[in-house]
């Protein structure tokens, strides 16, 4: 909402308006759509599943991977080779390594396979199948800020890996996030999670410590993602909050 006056170039002598997303009532807000709870509430998994080309398998966990270059990545395939885990892996960066690591073809449909890790490499998804994909998992990894609020919208644990910068500057971000995440989760969860994402967006390539209980991670992912959408809802979305502000602006 804060201005700033053009001194130069075409538009001198206007004012362009700042208009960021964000979570405090002082931002733009959070895209969220008025029927997403409903679709959230109709998926049906094995379909879904199905027409992505992946059977599930009883007892694993599925965990979804989207992101950008990953140093830590090899550290993370290590530890899901331990226990019957499916990984719904999305094509680009995410395809690319997990070919890589696991010695195989990046091509979409294929499944690498290392112990008990079965890695599906997913055709291009949808924006509304992305969000499908997310209410798939037991446990998400997501990249940048668009897929963030979809993450947090599934109302699933997931971990967020934040584009690098110059100095480092991604950390101070991560851990303003989490400062808000975090609110109301009991203090062996909160540093069990704050080390996951931290670990998440380090260059080690060790594996990674034992995460927190899936039940634990998901009841507060569950309880987060009520109430920012309550916030969200008092104070309006991104598109009611850019309406007001340009109409107030006119």
């Amino acid at each position: 909402g804060l201005p700033s006056p053009q001194q130069h170039g075409p538009g001198i002598g206007l004012i362009k308006w700042f208009f960021y997303p964000g979570f405090t009532p002082a931002s733009g807000g959070l895209l969220h759509e008025d029927d997403l709870a409903d679709e959230r509430a109709r998926f049906d998994l094995h379909t879904w599943l199905g027409s992505v080309g992946v059977q599930t398998h009883p007892g694993a966990l599925r965990v979804s991977l989207f992101c950008y270059a990953q140093p830590a990545l090899a550290g993370w395939l290590a530890r899901w080779q331990e226990r019957p885990t499916q990984l719904l892996v999305a094509p680009g960066p995410a395809a690319e390594q997990v070919a890589v690591l696991l010695g195989g073809n990046a091509r979409p449909g294929s499944v690498l396979r290392r112990d008990k890790l079965h890695a599906h490499l997913l055709p291009w998804l949808r924006h509304a199948d992305f969000d499908r994909l997310l209410w798939a998992c037991d446990l998400n990894h997501v990249r940048g800020e668009d897929s963030l609020v979809r993450a947090l919208w599934s109302a699933k644990p997931f971990v967020w890996q934040l584009y690098p910068q110059a100095g480092g500057a991604q950390a101070t971000k991560l851990d303003a996030f989490l400062a808000m995440y975090l609110q109301g989760a009991e203090p062996n969860l909160a540093r069990g999670l704050r080390q996951q994402f931290h670990q998440w967006n380090t260059a080690s390539a060790a594996p990674p410590e034992p995460g927190p209980a899936l039940a634990t991670w998901q009841a507060h992912a569950q309880a987060r993602a009520s109430s920012i959408e309550a916030e969200q809802e008092l104070q309006g979305d991104l598109a009611s909050r850019l309406y007001r502000f340009v109409i107030a602006k006119r």
